[in-house]
């Protein structure tokens, strides 16, 4: 009984600081590549770039370049951080590669999401599966 008790209030107090958040912004800071697929093409280097999910001329960030050889999973920070309201914005993330083409993409609806905790969220498309991770401001 008194470890139902505990698990209650955990969860209460979970869904309180979740409340909590949806006047705050959501830090964009890494992304996580765990797998993707790119054409036969010889590509060397791949980077991201985040773009406005509305606008999708507004680069909001970048990473560095990366080799195709490097062993994946592989985590690139964000820069700069990219910043937006939760719950509000969406995001798409694009594969690039060294010519610029985008190889894949990922679209983020932040919308979509019920965050309690520090992030790591997975998201897939047909070309590539990454996670994001950021924090609250």
């Amino acid at each position: 009984m008194k470890k139902l008790k505990s698990i209650l209030l955990f969860t209460t107090v979970l869904l309180f600081i979740s409340c909590d958040k949806k006047n705050k912004y959501f830090e964009l800071k890494a992304i996580k590549l765990t797998s993707y697929h790119i054409p036969r093409d010889p590509i060397r280097k791949l980077s991201f770039r985040i773009v406005d999910g509305i606008d999708n001329n507004s680069i909001l960030g970048v990473t560095d370049k990366f080799s195709t050889e490097s062993a994946l999973p592989i985590t690139l920070g964000v820069s700069p951080k990219v910043r937006s309201k939760l719950y509000k914005q969406s995001y798409v993330i694009e594969l690039l590669a060294d010519s610029g083409a985008i190889v894949g993409a990922c679209t983020v609806d932040m919308g979509k999401y019920k965050i309690i905790f520090p992030i790591d969220m997975e998201i897939e498309s047909e070309q590539m599966n990454i996670s994001i991770s950021g924090s609250w401001h």
